[in-house]
């Protein structure tokens, strides 16, 4: 494509915002360039300023579409910050979006406390939120038909599935990770459990404490 473009997505942890951009570079036939905010921040004065710029250009270099991951890192509210440094940071990453040509999608699970000056250098801003119970209930089907496990219909699935309100795509891939590594094969009922347990951990009051054995 001859024309980029910039996309902000924001949302909880597990609802897809890397995945999305991975099949974004799988669509446009482009290769694409992960980066973690936290491997780009360096402890030296300067360093992460370079870092940030070297990843933009590497980037444009490789035709790639650059993925940032954390980028509410480089994006906090200038107003906000305490340290030179901080407002560096932003103002460094601000540049290098504006020189940059290509396509680049920046993920984070904070939007609210964001530079306003850097959500309007977006094209795009898309929220990722928790699955309704139908999308959830249409992944725990196929979860099973993939596990070979029976798997209750639509509507009694719905019923197990109304009031969890916090499953993400990314409990799934938790769960479809444990069944390839299971020899024998769990039920209907204890995976449901199972995504019970994985939406727990999103709820401070119902996290579990200490180490968790639950791949009987």
């Amino acid at each position: 494509p001859d024309v980029g473009a910039r996309f902000l997505l924001y949302g909880p942890p597990g609802t897809g915002k890397t995945a999305w951009g991975r099949q974004l570079a799988e669509r446009l036939e482009l290769p694409l360039m992960v980066e973690r905010a936290s491997d780009l921040v360096d402890p030296f004065v300067g360093m992460t300023e370079r870092k940030i710029a070297r990843a933009f250009h590497q980037a444009e270099d490789d035709n790639a579409i650059l993925l940032i991951d954390e980028a509410d890192s480089f994006l906090d509210d200038r107003n906000q910050a305490r340290q030179s440094w901080q407002i560096s940071h932003v103002n460094q990453f601000l540049a290098s979006m504006e020189e940059f040509d290509g396509f680049l999608v920046c993920t984070t699970n904070f939007d609210a406390r964001m530079d306003i000056a850097s959500m309007r250098r977006f094209d795009f801003r898309v929220e990722f939120d928790y699955l309704t119970v139908e999308q959830a209930a249409l992944l725990f089907s196929e979860m099973c038909d993939l596990g070979g496990i029976t798997a209750p219909d639509e509507e009694t699935l719905k019923q197990w599935l109304a009031g969890m309100t916090k499953i993400a795509p990314g409990d799934f891939h938790v769960l479809a990770r444990r069944l390839r590594i299971r020899r024998d094969k769990p039920t209907a009922e204890e995976l449901l459990e199972q995504l019970k347990a994985e939406a727990a951990y999103k709820e401070p009051e119902g996290r579990p404490i200490g180490f968790r054995a639950d791949l009987h």
